[in-house]
């Protein structure tokens, strides 16, 4: 993807340290300054720099963000652990040589349980089985548990931790754990709670920088090319000029802002339905069942033109069009 860019326009291996609101008339909006030592001035800023985000922190610094005293939202853990594994599909049904193995290496797979559950799905064309086992600390519930200071949010692990967790599990279900020889261990981290804006003047975030969360719905990279979808058409509107930038991005913040805060609270939410641990469903699976048959709707069938509606509907409020 990265070679169809024009080397003109793109420049990489840079580290963002700061950001610096421009005053000058005539000029740029913003400067940009990097580790590198070097800066760089421009009319707007989408920050698509992940969980640890540079941009949501000068956004932080310039205006309240979250409904907090502070006005801050903080990267929070889950109190959950994701195993993860990459298993070769010979492994595999060699270490699950049973009929559900068989099964398991074609259709993905979700075993539930109480505080844990584990995820399994072909990729690379049935070549491999990517394989994840959560587990998740509820023993300070409601409050979350902190992880010890300084310790990595990846780590590698070993066979007999991961194994550890899922004492009494039926063996098929072990079996498939004992084909990841070297997992690595990942603490799942949130920003809790989710954001009331995502801009300030001409400066923005998207994707993970804007609505991190738990991976539990497999939908927040969806909602990363979602905003860059509703950036992308907005962006290319006649209307929109230098001169508007800010009230644009007040578009996109009123349109996308809403639906991804949705999604990672409601992944959240997901993680507590796998694990026996939302109140409205426990370990009843007739209602687990109803739960998790529509639950993923709203999410999978969204219509982006709708998107587009709401955004000519925002536009015009704002005299735009």
């Amino acid at each position: 993807m990265v070679k169809h860019v024009p080397q003109s326009i793109s420049h990489f291996g840079k580290r963002l340290v700061s950001i610096e609101k421009l005053t000058r008339e005539g000029g740029k909006n913003v400067r940009l300054h990097f580790q590198d030592g070097s800066s760089h001035d421009t009319d707007l800023v989408i920050g698509y720099d992940g969980i640890h985000s540079k941009v949501r922190e000068y956004l932080q610094s310039v205006k309240p963000i979250a409904d907090t005293e502070s006005g801050d939202s903080k990267l929070q853990w889950s109190g959950s652990w994701a195993w993860r594994g990459m298993i070769p599909i010979d492994k595999f049904l060699k270490g699950v040589p049973t009929k559900m193995g068989e099964h398991y290496s074609k259709i993905p797979q979700m075993f539930l349980g109480k505080d844990r559950h584990i995820l399994i799905f072909p990729i690379n064309q049935y070549r491999t089985i990517n394989a994840v086992a959560f587990s998740t600390d509820r023993s300070q519930w409601p409050e979350r548990p902190k992880l010890k200071e300084g310790e990595p949010w990846m780590q590698k692990s070993t066979q007999e931790e991961m194994i550890a967790q899922f004492s009494g599990w039926a063996d098929d279900i072990i079996d498939i754990l004992k084909c990841i020889d070297e997992p690595t261990k990942w603490a799942l981290h949130e920003l809790n709670p989710t954001l009331n804006t995502y801009v300030d003047g001409t400066v923005c975030i998207a994707g993970d920088a804007a609505h991190a969360g738990t991976p539990h719905q497999g939908a927040l990279a969806g909602q990363a090319i979602e905003d860059a979808l509703f950036l992308t058409w907005l962006l290319s509107q006649p209307s929109i000029k230098r001169a508007n930038l800010a009230d644009a991005l007040q578009v996109y913040d009123a349109v996308r802002r809403p639906r991804a805060n949705k999604v990672t609270k409601t992944s959240f939410e997901a993680g507590e339905i796998y694990e026996f641990a939302l109140e409205r469903t426990g370990s009843d699976f007739a209602k687990l069942r109803e739960e998790l048959e529509s639950r993923y709707n709203w999410i999978w069938e969204h219509d982006y033109e709708e998107d587009f509606v709401k955004g000519r509907e925002e536009m015009k409020s704002r005299g735009l069009i």
